[in-house]
């Protein structure tokens, strides 16, 4: 009845377009439709007044695409050539589409509309079209409307083209103006367009009319008949985030919005885009396989299955793609010089995803459909090719996809625009961003994209550089304590040459430095090559590494001998990464360079935990400040990831300056999920209503963030002082921001190419919770 009631609103002897109209074009997959209406009766009035073989055309196309979209079936099923205007096709189409559905064609427009309206609905709510929006940082329940209306009929008796007018502004804020049509471009139909300044200056006027009341540049739609344009149809066009950025500032130059309302125009997560390379699809790529985009971009490379491979092809100049079951310290110097990861297990927050992010090198973790042969150096793909080492491959880590052969790439797109629109946000941010960086190239990275400092300096990834892996080799397999020593003295040389550059990167900027936190059956050989190897470079017998690997062995070492346990057990590590910071803080010193570290304990979960590590930390301090004779100030901190240190964070506040939440760790125990397995479990859970988001992506708010507001509560009740942050991978996530600036934290910090994001991410979120006095 509703259709109906709509339906006799419009002329009953005109076709219809339906089409939708989401809040954004690209959360949309779903098509619009043409012609809605048009029947045998409807066919026989329009030759009546409009060009035959138009009619026919349009009523050929319309058969085919509404039983593509109502009933499912291949376009090419239909044998009637679609250039075929000879009066007979039309019957011909209609007796196809009775043969494939076993139905007559509906001849009456309102069960058109009905099933058109059903169908588009379905597509709307597909699993296809909800990761679809999902990608795009749509909401979970956001809707579509669906839009009829009646087609424009050309004047009687001719067919006029249909033309499309555009305007977009380049890099330098000038203004393009293009006219297409279906046939071809405006220039080859000019002489149809009977008087094309008029023309001209119309459009002109409508696209100056659209920008300045809806603050959008619209695509029109139009026909020219006697050299006057008439208006069709004004749609939002998909933009890239490029052209998205070009007319934020062109509509805040004009006057029409402020600088706050440009920011809150774009999807933070849409500056991946101009921050990372992607592939050029044209959609005919063979697609391998599919997994998780853990981390953005996309590269062409030969296959390399081992850390070895991967660097003999780095040698040679070559690009290489590095594909692992999953990677650990071991293949971290590989990841340096690879041009992408795949591996096929884990997550966003397995091992690939976190370092991959950190270097900003694409990876697709937990692909599916493949398997790896490493001793034949062979990828089956199911139901796909056999591809060997060497074979090329492009991967996309934005959508999670392996493509076949090389894909060509655009390249990533920074400073100019993008500078000037993301320099607003610091006007607006009420919380402070940092980056998680580990190296000098990492840190410039990060300044570079605005961020304040470091909020997370993982000290154990400065061991996987070239040369240091066998250091590390050599502390662990050492004979003796002495032997032991003469090797810490070989790692302090290296940390503190690491701090030094860091520091002078910085020019004072805050830094927050994680002591050594991963188990050490990280850095022990993987299997029976990297075994005999490291047999060999340290001259010692294979049998005493194995048992030295025994003695190490644990059931679950990630919950066994590390962070904070191993500082207290060897304290020897510590004491030599404390020594480094503070010497390489003279050194900074010296240079005119003042650095006040931030010293963070990671995995505490006792406050006894933390005084052991203070009077060792506080030890080598005195010690180097008697040898420097400088003050040498500094902070102690802890790193918040156990439940228990959460809720006993008031005992924990009285012997530090600072807490950060190590939100990956946190959620791993509190849910009792591995962040490493975690995408087997979670994908079901959220297709199934367990989790509405999936906690190692987006802050869990209920359980994960409860435990983060006793812990914030209790350790200001027993330190107002104290310093509260984040450094997990949640902090680049607008929600996750939004808690944190709630809670009252005083920075959050992210990889370095994520800092662009959490940056607007920060100033949308404090635009968007400002107070009327605030606005004002």
């Amino acid at each position: 009845s509703g259709i109906k009631a709509a339906l006799a609103l419009l002329d009953a002897d005109r076709p219809l377009v339906l089409r939708p109209s989401a809040l954004r074009p690209e959360w949309s997959s779903v098509p619009t439709v043409l012609a809605l209406g048009m029947s045998d009766v409807m066919a026989q009035s329009l030759m009546q007044r409009v060009d035959s073989d138009m009619v026919t055309g349009m009523y050929c196309d319309f058969i085919q695409s509404f039983a593509s979209l109502v009933n499912a079936i291949d376009p090419d099923d239909f044998t009637v050539a679609r250039d075929q205007r000879d009066g007979k096709s039309v019957p011909s189409m209609l007796a196809r589409y009775e043969e494939l559905t076993g139905l007559p064609f509906p001849q009456d427009r309102v069960r058109q509309v009905a099933l058109a309206i059903t169908s588009l609905s379905a597509l709307w709510h597909d699993d296809a079209a909800r990761l679809l929006r999902q990608a795009h940082g749509a909401p979970s329940d956001a809707g579509i409307a669906l839009i009829l209306q009646q087609m424009a009929v050309p004047a009687p008796r001719s067919q006029l083209p249909i033309y499309r007018s555009t305007w977009s502004w380049d890099d330098e804020g000038v203004l393009h103006h293009h006219i297409s049509s279906r046939h071809g471009s405006y220039r080859s139909h000019e002489n149809e367009l009977v008087d094309g300044a008029v023309c001209r200056e119309t459009l002109a006027n409508w696209h100056r009319t659209l920008l300045h009341e809806e603050a959008e540049s619209y695509d029109i739609d139009f026909l020219v008949r006697e050299g006057d344009a008439l208006l069709l149809d004004a749609r939002l066009p998909s933009r890239s985030i490029a052209e998205e950025i070009q007319l934020a500032l062109k509509l805040v130059k004009e006057g029409i919005c402020t600088e706050d309302d440009a920011l809150l125009r774009i999807e933070p997560e849409r500056l991946t885009g101009l921050l990372h390379a992607t592939a050029r699809s044209t959609g005919g790529e063979m697609i391998l396989a599919r997994g998780i985009g853990a981390s953005p971009g996309a590269a062409v490379g030969q296959i390399a299955f081992t850390p070895a491979i991967a660097h003999a092809m780095a040698v040679k100049g070559s690009k290489c793609i590095l594909f692992r079951i999953e990677t650990g310290p071991e293949d971290v110097r590989a990841m340096h010089v690879a041009n992408g990861v795949v591996t096929g297990r884990g997550g966003m927050t397995s091992h690939a995803a976190v370092v991959a992010r950190t270097l900003g090198v694409p990876c697709v973790a937990g692909a599916m459909n493949l398997s790896l042969d490493q001793e034949n150096r062979l990828l089956f793909i199911k139901d796909g090719p056999c591809l060997h080492e060497g074979d090329i491959v492009t991967v996309d880590g934005t959508n999670g996809t392996i493509l076949n052969g090389e894909v060509p790439l655009t390249k990533p797109v920074t400073g100019g625009s993008f500078d000037r629109f993301l320099g607003w946000t610091d006007a607006f941010c009420d919380i402070d961003v940092r980056a998680n960086a580990d190296s000098r190239d990492e840190a410039l990275h990060a300044m570079e994209y605005g961020a304040s400092g470091i909020g997370l300096c993982r000290t154990e990834h400065m061991f996987y550089a070239k040369g240091r892996l066998s250091v590390m080799h050599k502390m662990i397999f050492a004979p003796t304590d002495s032997h032991r020593s003469g090797v810490l003295n070989d790692l302090l040389e290296m940390q503190r040459s690491d701090f030094l550059d860091l520091f002078r990167c910085l020019k004072g900027a805050p830094i927050c430095i994680r002591l050594f936190d991963p188990p050490l059956h990280e850095f022990l050989p993987g299997d029976e090559d990297e075994l005999c190897e490291v047999a060999r470079s340290l001259d010692i017998a294979r049998e005493r590494i194995v048992n030295r690997i025994e003695e190490l062995r644990e059931f679950n070492p990630m919950l066994g001998l590390r962070g904070v346990r191993l500082g207290i057990i060897a304290p020897e590590i510590y004491s030599m990464q404390a020594r480094a910071i503070f010497e390489a803080q003279a050194l900074a010193a010296n240079d005119g360079i003042a650095v006040d570290p931030e010293i963070m304990i990671p995995l505490v979960s006792a406050h006894r935990e933390v005084g052991i590590v203070r009077s060792l930390v506080e030890a080598v301090a005195e010690e180097v400040r008697r040898q420097s004779g400088l003050p040498l100030h500094y902070k102690l901190g802890v790193m918040v990831e156990t439940p228990r240190a959460a809720l006993r964070a008031g005992d924990l506040a009285t012997e530090t300056a600072f807490l950060s939440f190590g939100t990956n760790d946190l959620t791993q125990l509190t849910y009792g999920i591995s962040r490493d397995d975690a995408s087997r479990i979670i994908d079901e859970y959220i297709r199934n209503d367990v989790f509405p988001l999936d906690p190692f992506a987006t802050l869990d708010r209920e359980g994960v963030g409860e435990l983060l507001t006793i812990a914030c509560r209790r350790s200001r009740a027993a330190n107002p002082a104290i310093v509260l942050s984040i450094c997990g991978e949640h902090s680049a996530d607008p929600a996750t921001i939004q808690y944190c600036r709630e809670q009252g934290f005083s920075h959050i910090s992210c990889s370095p190419f994520n800092v662009p994001i959490a940056r607007l991410a920060a100033a949308q979120c404090a635009i968007r919770h400002a107070s009327p006095s605030d606005s004002a």
